[in-house]
């Protein structure tokens, strides 16, 4: 959206998946950088008239058989998490 209104530099930073390893035990985690930010919790300032950029949709839609296994993989990775055991990817 920020892009979209004609503003260059990102209003976030970025946020990645990093693994950790504590003694025996590797997890991943989510972190957030935020080096790229330009945001501030303050207005912002939108000039009346500022020509916006094309739209364009934000995700794409998923055929019905891409649905029916991400569904699947998620539901046995949750059983799997519930159980700990780990799935294969």
């Amino acid at each position: 959206m920020h892009g979209f209104l004609g503003y260059d530099r990102p209003l976030f930073g970025r946020s990645r998946v990093e693994t950790y390893a504590e003694g025996d035990w590797e997890h991943e985690a989510l972190v957030y950088d935020p080096a790229e930010a330009t945001g501030r919790w303050a207005p912002s300032s939108l000039e009346a008239g500022r020509r916006l950029q094309p739209s364009a949709p934000l995700f794409r839609k998923l055929e019905p058989e891409v649905a029916e296994e991400e569904l699947r993989r998620l539901k046995a990775s949750s059983a799997a998490t519930e159980t700990g055991i780990t799935p294969p990817p």
